[in-house]
């Protein structure tokens, strides 16, 4: 039996406010697939702790099941994904 790799999709936030970031973070949550399972999130750590925390332990939407900070690289954390339709 061999295992279809897990659809993802990658967004990048350097650079970017708060409040940019998080209306980033709305826009691709709303529009991504239901095939998509992990959202990974590229957001920097040397500039300061603002994104991170944002994407780490802040931000809220129905699409995310959990978040998962990539052990390693601080700079980066994946959202594994619910279905849309799902309530």
């Amino acid at each position: 039996m061999t295992r279809r790799p897990t659809k993802t999709v990658e967004v990048n936030l350097h650079g970017l406010r708060e409040f940019e970031a998080r209306a980033k973070l709305n826009e691709v949550l709303e529009k991504i697939p239901n095939d998509v399972k992990i959202l990974k999130i590229v957001h920097g750590y040397h500039g300061g702790q603002v994104l991170k925390n944002l994407v780490r332990l802040d931000y809220v939407h129905y699409r995310i099941d959990y978040v998962q900070p990539l052990y390693g690289n601080d700079g980066e954390t994946w959202y594994y994904l619910k279905p849309a339709d799902d309530d």
